[in-house]
Order: structure tokens, then sequence, then C-alpha cells
């Protein structure tokens, strides 16, 4: 017996990850990759193809350089 909340590799959250996906598709999916550092943090924006759709940037580590 397969129970269908536990039936993904991480358990009940990886589930709903894949329920997820599959219900509305990669392509509506983008990737916000965050290297937080102490004083400047860099930001790049991908689809989940890997493509990058915006090219690395720094962001401040302050309430300015995130608005």
């Amino acid at each position: 017996m397969t129970y269908t909340l536990l039936n993904h590799i991480q358990g009940k959250i990886g589930s709903r990850w894949a329920h997820f996906v599959k219900e509305n598709g990669v392509d509506q999916l983008l990737i916000v990759a965050v290297d937080a550092a102490k004083y400047t943090h860099k930001v790049l924006l991908a689809n989940f193809y890997g493509d990058i759709l915006i090219k690395p940037f720094e962001i401040d580590a302050s309430e300015s350089g995130f608005n």
C-alpha cells in the first residue's frame, strides 16, 4: 500500500512540491538564487532549466539594498 502524502523521496513536503510543479508546470517557476554575504549579496534570476534571465547583481545588506 502506498500513501499519497508520503510517496516522494523527501516525504510529505517533497510530495507537495512535486504536486505543485506538476500542476503549474515548470514554465511558471522562477528561481531566485541569493549568495548571502556579510556586506553585499549576489542575486541571480533563472528559469527551471537553468537559463539565466537576469545576470548576477549585487545588493547591499541593508534595508536600502533590499528596496
